[in-house]
């Protein structure tokens, strides 16, 4: 998806639909909104698809880069994408917050509208659909007539949680990626539980380190390593570097001017006909 290509915000967007059989309007059912994060409280840009499933959206610019968008060319290179993310992680803070437990109370029911309605983030509202099916997972369920009424449950939410690190253990084995699959088991399940802790606050990342037996600091550096050494490389990025090294070898350096360009300009500028 792309705004006007002739206005300077401009912006590239990936991302994943079960079905876009009219891309016009899905995109124009598409909604971007802001949901606490669930780590940090702050406040995050989420994208809803049309198909309602939740994406989180991650920022990647190479340098020297730019798109072509219908006879415009962008010089912004940034690009944004889309990756589906559990509507549970979103909804767990607040599910524990709004239970009020206290000791060995382990608080109160609460019907679904309550649960949603966050002050100052309407936007929790376009997930309604989605987490009235899977509540159930983390919380236990009460019925009186026709309304439901739930209290999360935390035997439950470390059930969730234990299988969320096996299917990610497998998703990760099964990748092309394959740095994952010369780790251990135990060295993958630190990994995974530090990934998994990128959403999570306590008591839920505590205790799930406790019940897996992972040492929490252990899963955090487990994880910045393995960023480092899963970084990729675009085939660009692999041909420049071959050519700094040939050139190295001869005794040569290379240096480039990075010219200003504006932020958009016609594609027909760059084929017209020299006066």
């Amino acid at each position: 998806m792309a705004a006007d290509a002739s206005t300077s915000y401009t912006r590239i967007l990936i991302a994943h639909c079960s079905s876009w059989k009219n891309q016009e309007q899905n995109e124009s059912q598409c909604k971007l909104v802001h949901l606490k994060n669930p780590k940090s409280g702050t406040a995050t840009c989420y994208l809803v698809a049309p198909d309602g499933r939740l994406q989180e959206l991650h920022w990647f610019k190479q340098s020297y880069a730019a798109w072509f968008i219908g006879d415009f060319v962008c010089s912004d290179g940034s690009l944004y994408i889309a990756s589906p993310v559990d509507p549970i992680y979103m909804i767990l803070p607040i599910l524990e917050q709004v239970r009020m437990k206290k000791g060995d109370d382990m608080g109160k029911f609460r019907a679904l509208d309550e649960i949603m309605y966050v002050d100052g983030f309407p936007g929790y509202v376009h997930l309604l659909p989605v987490l009235a099916s899977c509540l159930e997972l983390i919380c236990e369920l009460r019925e009186v007539g026709q309304d439901k009424y739930y209290r999360l449950d935390d035997s439950k939410v470390l059930a969730w949680l234990c299988c969320k690190v096996k299917c990610t253990s497998e998703a990760l084995l099964s990748s092309s990626n394959k740095y994952f699959s010369g780790l251990s088991e135990e060295d993958l399940k630190v990994y995974v539980v530090g990934l998994l802790g990128e959403y999570l606050v306590d008591p839920w990342l505590n205790m799930l380190c406790q019940h897996m037996g992972v040492d929490l600091e252990a899963s955090k550096k487990a994880r910045l390593t393995t960023i480092s050494n899963v970084q990729p490389m675009y085939p660009e990025q692999a041909s420049l570097t071959n050519k700094q090294a040939g050139q190295k070898a001869n005794g040569k350096t290379m240096s480039s001017k990075k010219k200003s360009q504006p932020g958009t300009q016609k594609i027909t500028s760059f084929f017209a006909r020299p006066r």
